[in-house]
C-alpha cells in the first residue's frame, strides 16, 4: 500500500488528480476506438477488460492517487526512461505531474495517429479507378 504523502484537501493535487483520471478514460476511450476501426495497426482490447479498466479508474480515490499514478505508467505506451521518471519521483505530486504530462502526450499521439489513419483511409476509398 502506498502512503499517502500529501494532504486530501491540497487543490494542486485534487487537480492534477482528476486531470490523471479524465487522460487515463480519455486514451481508454481511444484504446477502445482503434479496436473496433481496423485502418492500420491498432492496440485491441477485448470489452470486458476495457470496463474492467473503467471500473479500475472510477474506483480510485484522491488517497489512491500514487497508485493510480503507478498503474497507468505502466499500462500507458511510453518509453522506458519516462516509465522510470515517472516511478521514481518520491512524491505523489511529482509522480501526478509526471504522469499528466506524458498522458497528454500520449493521448495526443494518438489522436493524431487515429486522424492520419481515417484519412488515409478516406483518400484510398476516393483514390481514381477503384470502387466503392
Amino acid at each position: 500500500m502506498w502512503a499517502v504523502d500529501f494532504s486530501s484537501s491540497d487543490a494542486a493535487v485534487q487537480q492534477l488528480f482528476a486531470e490523471l483520471k479524465q487522460l487515463s478514460r480519455e486514451l481508454l476511450a481511444l484504446v477502445r476506438l482503434s479496436s473496433i476501426i481496423p485502418h492500420g495497426p491498432s492496440l485491441s482490447i477485448s470489452p470486458l477488460l476495457a470496463r474492467r479498466l473503467e471500473l479500475f479508474i472510477a474506483r480510485k480515490g484522491i488517497d489512491d492517487a500514487g497508485a493510480l499514478a503507478d498503474f497507468m505508467a505502466n499500462v500507458i505506451d511510453c518509453t522506458h526512461e519516462e516509465k522510470l521518471r515517472i516511478l521514481a519521483a518520491m512524491s505523489t505530486k511529482d509522480r501526478l505531474e509526471r504522469e499528466t504530462d506524458v498522458l497528454r502526450v500520449v493521448a495526443s499521439r494518438d489522436r493524431v495517429a487515429r486522424k492520419i489513419r481515417k484519412g488515409l483511409a478516406v483518400n484510398t476509398a476516393r483514390r481514381p479507378g477503384t470502387t466503392q
